[in-house]
């Protein structure tokens, strides 16, 4: 199998979930926009620890 190396295998899993998320590339330039802006309120982020949390994965090294 030949393989692009100037292709990451980030950017085709990225691909793929946009694509099946209609929609999701305007809610993320809509998030940046916002954030740029300072538009983004505290309780909007999420802790490092929340979002391990969410994936399942323990807490993280330090």
């Amino acid at each position: 199998m030949a393989v692009n190396p100037d292709r990451d295998p980030i950017d085709e899993e990225i691909e793929r979930v946009l694509a099946e998320n209609p929609g999701l590339l305007e809610r993320i330039k809509e998030w940046d926009r916002r954030f740029a802006a300072g538009e983004v309120q505290q309780e909007e982020l999420l802790t490092t620890e929340d979002v391990r949390r969410r994936l399942g994965l323990g807490p993280g090294s330090d």
